[in-house]
């Protein structure tokens, strides 16, 4: 045995000796080759000297730990990182830590974490969902990706492991390719008793509920073979992220976790990553991590359990008689609130019910939202148990709940207070017993306990001092003329009256109940995940290697089966400045053409995403998450920049800190035919001076910051408005987007002029869900005009339909699509008024003001042939050859389409 540790020691230095010769402070672990590795698949060839040695690789295992106003308890999970087993049987792992700080207070001191950990600390409480994409995000902007053995761990700052649970998830994660992420048993943190044990969404209430709650549920576990049976794995809907391990690569494909703030969040996900990737989410029981209990009674938490309730079953894809039981299942904790005396309670469940309706279920609580009453804290009941006995009568009419006995892992301090006390709480509980025991049935219980309940309102209510659940239920409802409601740390006392409650119980109850039921038949439409986190510069810049270091600009282009536009895009975004020395990525959208071929050999230095599907224009997404510049020109595979245009823009971006972006005017290489006729308005100068141009297209400068902090291009529009709706995102966030017509793109696509069956039937969708996110109130002029803008807009579809039935129906099916389904919600950081939307109408009207005149760009401004359209090196000189006035004949030329048809089959 001590041969065998000397020797795993000596691997482990050889390990680390040789690795650190490979990174520079938190650097991958591979050799670099200018050739990027998507998630889940290499790109491109690469040496490995570490395994031309015989060293076994180390598994990159990345920890996110969130904390907010808990430094005991963080203190206490790191010493158990301490303590933990970093050999597996695939080989070392190299563990580091993240401890996100949500904004604690007071602020958790960096030296309050381990010496080996890094500290992140957030300027606003982003709840649990927001830190650990906080923390992903730094991750993943830190290091670079190292293959299917990178490993992502989410840790709460409330849970604890044992020694052996991260050795355990690693090896279980990487037997099996199959498995996208796996999590622990749950235990309770005093007594290490199972409570859950992987999750599941009731397909009949909605209900998520642990999939089994104790080792002894699981059949044939803990069998003659312990071995195997620590081995067992179980799948599950989801796992909870208080203790996870998820593969890097079903993070990078599928995006961090929805912004839900609290509850339910890491159901919806791990949900979504199963049904994206093809992925198996499971739960090993054979390693145990405990975590206090999920059915502890929450107060604000009612309000996100309300308003997230329905996000994992639409990620499921669940009918609407499922919806509408668990949207109900709502309504009746309101009631179940209001009859406890509990308005400011019930009123969360109202609040949450009715801000999903209004699909506004991302970030925290508005400030509408008010925070319950306090409870009192637990060490306080015997006091007041003493007080209330002290009074006539009192010591004979005290009464508890058998519940508060039947659960002393929650109410346990709760007895050892009557105890303390010395108050004896007399047995008038027979009553109840006898009806919990002669109930056989849990919903014949519950229709007998509301009959009672409401029967005690119009009675005189008992002298006696009740102690009840805090869960109320109804045979709790007005049991004493005294109530003290306890919690599983806290309690209150409340003096309810039968006929006000009744009353406040009523109107709760509709109120909730007419919300539940439109909510329940509205369609879902599925929000689109982050995929890195805006405002962490100073942490990555603090904490970066060399070879991660942001650069000043990053070039984005997205390529789908068009190789030869391609090539002459890289050909002239490397011979030229200010993009011959910046950072130029190919997101490919699944070419089947031998795009991606030509960009590994003729372009080496080119970073490569190679996606494994068709995603359109979320294939931006993907690219600006993966760049490294503080700024990041968005360019079709097609459109090539004029250079002395985008250092302008770069200088006007540096200048003015103010602009999120400035689109680049595109025009034809050959006719110098403008996409944007209304470029050389009246409107249009009037809307540049002010900086709120509500129109982006096929060259985009953006900050990489404002592009993430609105979420970037929308994945469910796919194609088509996706970039005005990006304009308008960003001054929707009061950032300001500018623009100059002299700083030009040159767009080489013939999907301009002539338009698909496909853009007719996906922009006139989008057209509708635009105006649906940013036309603002109907009471305002902006918000009028936006209407009468969207119905001219579809209008003027169908006539550029003319008389083709197809295209005709594929317009009026476009409509059909965005009115039966709504569109995806904005972010909270977006707040339209409708101006945006209303200044993009005028703009587009305005170009009737221009037709029929000569653009007065014509001769200042270079027509490159398509084959050197990048490399132009004489503004305003035009070709010998080429004497072409450039002349807008038809307003029909006005409709952006910046993303066509090539990005999509």
């Amino acid at each position: 045995l001590e041969a065998a540790v000397h020797e795993v020691l000596r691997r482990l230095e050889a390990d680390e000796a040789a690795a650190d010769d490979h990174r520079a402070g938190l650097g991958p672990h591979r050799l670099e080759t200018g050739v990027p590795v998507h998630p889940g698949q290499e790109q491109g060839p690469s040496f490995d000297p570490l395994a031309a040695q015989g060293v076994r690789r180390a598994v990159r295992v990345r920890a996110v730990v969130p904390c907010f106003n808990r430094p005991g308890d963080l203190a206490a999970l790191l010493r158990d990182f301490a303590d933990l087993e970093l050999v597996c049987a695939a080989g070392p792992i190299d563990l580091r830590v993240i401890v996100v700080d949500n904004a604690s207070a007071p602020p958790i001191r960096a030296t309050e974490c381990a010496h080996n950990a890094l500290f992140l600390r957030l300027p606003r409480n982003t709840g649990g969902s927001g830190g650990f994409n906080a923390g992903m995000s730094a991750w993943f902007d830190l290091e670079s990706t190292g293959g299917a053995d990178d490993l992502v761990w989410l840790v709460d700052s409330d849970a604890r492991v044992k020694p052996g649970t991260l050795r355990s998830l690693v090896e279980a994660l990487l037997d099996d390719a199959t498995i996208a992420a796996v999590g622990p048993a749950l235990a309770d943190p005093d007594t290490w008793e199972v409570h859950e044990i992987g999750g599941v969404v009731d397909r009949r209430s909605g209900r998520l509920r642990a999939m089994h709650e104790s080792l002894e549920d699981i059949q044939g576990f803990r069998s003659e073979n312990p071995a195997r049976d620590a081995r067992t794995l179980i799948d599950c809907d989801y796992i909870a992220a208080c203790c996870a391990l998820v593969r890097r690569s079903a993070i990078e494909t599928v995006g961090l976790m929805p912004d839900r703030f609290l509850n339910a969040d890491d159901a919806e996900w791990f949900i979504r990553i199963q049904k994206s990737t093809g992925l198996r989410v499971c739960v090993l029981p054979g390693a145990v991590a405990a975590h206090p209990r999920f059915d502890r009674f929450p107060t604000f938490a009612r309000f996100f359990g309300a308003r997230n309730a329905l996000a994992p079953l639409a990620a499921l894809g669940l009918p609407v008689r499922v919806r509408l039981r668990r949207a109900l299942q709502e309504v009746a904790k309101a009631v179940n609130m209001a009859m406890m005396d509990r308005d400011d309670l019930a009123e969360l469940h109202r609040a949450g019910l009715a801000e999903a309706l209004g699909r506004r279920s991302l970030g925290s609580a508005p400030p509408a939202v008010r925070a319950p009453l306090p409870m009192t804290p637990g060490d306080m009941l015997g006091g007041v148990l003493q007080q209330l006995a002290r009074k006539p009568g009192g010591q004979s009419k005290i009464w508890f709940h058998p519940r508060i006995a039947e659960r002393p892992h929650e109410f346990g301090w709760a007895l050892g207070a009557i105890n303390e006390g010395g108050v004896r709480a007399n047995g008038r509980a027979s009553d109840n017993a006898a009806q919990e025991a002669d109930v056989g049935l849990r919903g014949a219980r519950l229709v007998l306990g509301v009959v009672l309940g409401i029967g005690r309102s119009f009675l005189p209510l008992s002298d006696r001092v009740a102690i009840v659940p805090a869960t109320g239920k109804p045979d709790a409802w007005l049991k004493g003329c005294t109530q003290i409601s306890v919690a599983h740390d806290s309690f209150t006392v409340r003096s309810p009256r039968g006929i006000p409650r009744l009353l406040s119980a009523a109107r709760v109850g509709l109120r909730s109940a007419w919300i539940a039921l439109r909510l329940a038949f509205q369609p879902a439409t599925p929000d689109v995940l982050p995929r890195r986190v805006a405002g962490l510069h100073a942490f990555l810049d603090a904490h970066a290697a060399p070879d991660r270091a942001r650069c000043p600009l990053s070039v984005v282009v997205l390529s789908y089966n068009r190789c030869e536009s391609l090539r002459s895009t890289l050909r002239g975004l490397r011979g030229a400045a200010p993009t011959d020395r910046a950072e130029i990525l190919v997101v490919d959208n699944a070419s089947t053409d031998g795009s991606t071929i030509m960009v590994r050999a003729e372009f080496p230095s080119v970073r490569l995403i190679a996606l494994d599907q068709n995603s359109a224009v979320a294939g931006f997404n993907v690219g600006v998450a993966a760049a490294r510049g503080r700024l990041v020109l968005v360019l079709d595979d097609d459109a090539s920049p004029e250079p002395s245009g985008l250092v302008a823009a770069i200088s006007a971006m540096d200048t003015d800190q103010s602009l999120a972006a400035v689109p680049l005017h595109p025009r034809h290489p050959r006719t110098g035919i403008s996409e944007w006729p209304f470029a050389h308005s009246d409107r249009a100068k009037a809307l540049a001076r002010t900086h709120s141009w509500p129109v982006m297209g096929c060259g985009n400068l953006v900050k990489r910051d404002a592009w993430l902090a609105v979420g970037g291009y929308d994945d469910t529009f796919f194609l088509y408005r996706n970039d005005v709706d990006l304009a308008m995102k960003l001054l929707a966030a009061n950032w300001r987007v500018g623009f100059n017509p002299d700083w030009v793109v040159w767009h080489d696509s013939p999907a301009v002029a002539r338009k698909s069956a496909r853009w007719f039937e996906l922009a006139t969708r989008n057209w509708f869900w635009l105006a649906q996110r940013h036309a603002g109130p109907l009471t305002s002029r902006a918000g009028l005009l936006a209407r009468f803008g969207v119905l001219l807009g579809w209008a003027w579809a169908h006539r550029l339909a003319g008389l083709n039935p197809r295209l005709q129906f594929k317009t009026a099916y476009g409509m059909m699509r965005a009115l039966r389904r709504p569109p995806p919600q904005l972010v909270p950081e977006c707040r339209p008024d409708g101006i945006a939307l209303a200044n993009y109408i005028s703009l587009q009207l305005s170009a009737r003001g221009v037709r029929g005149r000569t653009d007065n760009l014509t001769r200042t401004s270079p027509v490159p042939t398509p084959t050197d359209a990048p490399s132009v090196s004489r503004p305003g000189v035009w070709p010998a050859e080429v004497d072409l006035p450039v002349v807008v004949t038809s307003v029909r030329s006005a409709t952006t389409a910046a993303s066509s048809d090539r990005h999509s089959a």
